[in-house]
């Protein structure tokens, strides 16, 4: 999903590329959690799209944080509605 939503970008189909983009992020979250680091890929993409479509106030959601070493860790912001959406993903497996 995340390479279709890289093509999209690339040929200007910035709407199919944010949708694709989205969705990525929310599978990413669903399969490997939200302080995965691979999550910062999904993140970063989906961002960019939405800086390149004049949503920087969206994009803006995705913070930046210094890790110990010399990496960098991105948190994506989220609202309330969606930390009870996680809150009941993860009351579900429990």
């Amino acid at each position: 999903m995340s390479v279709l939503a890289a093509v999209y970008y690339h040929t200007d189909r910035l709407s199919e590329a944010e949708d694709c983009a989205h969705k990525s992020v929310e599978l990413a979250e669903a399969a490997i959690g939200l302080q995965h680091p691979r999550l910062a890929f999904y993140l970063v993409n989906y961002a960019t799209i939405l800086r390149e479509m004049s949503r920087k106030s969206e994009a803006k959601g995705f913070r930046r944080e210094p890790l110990c070493g010399n990496g960098v860790r991105f948190r994506k912001e989220l609202s309330a509605s969606e930390h009870s959406r996680h809150r009941e993903r993860l009351s579900a497996h429990e």
